[in-house]
């Protein structure tokens, strides 16, 4: 929560919950900002992505489920 991110992959998650809120995203841009691998649940806390996405500072999100 809250932290600043860039010029890496971003966040990957595989079977995992995490929370994210509050993220932004430095220059360089990572390669993706949120990454939902195939083992990641669908549903809470990851979905709607859009809601996901706007509440971590418009995050490009790669949803791989």
């Amino acid at each position: 929560m809250d932290n600043v991110v860039y010029n890496t992959r971003g966040y990957v998650v595989d079977q995992a919950v995490f929370l994210f809120s509050g993220n932004s995203w430095g220059i360089p841009e990572n390669a993706v900002d949120i990454a939902l691998l195939a083992g990641t649940k669908t549903g809470a806390p990851y979905n709607p992505l859009t809601a996901l996405s706007s509440s971590n500072s418009d995050a490009t999100i790669s949803d791989q489920r």
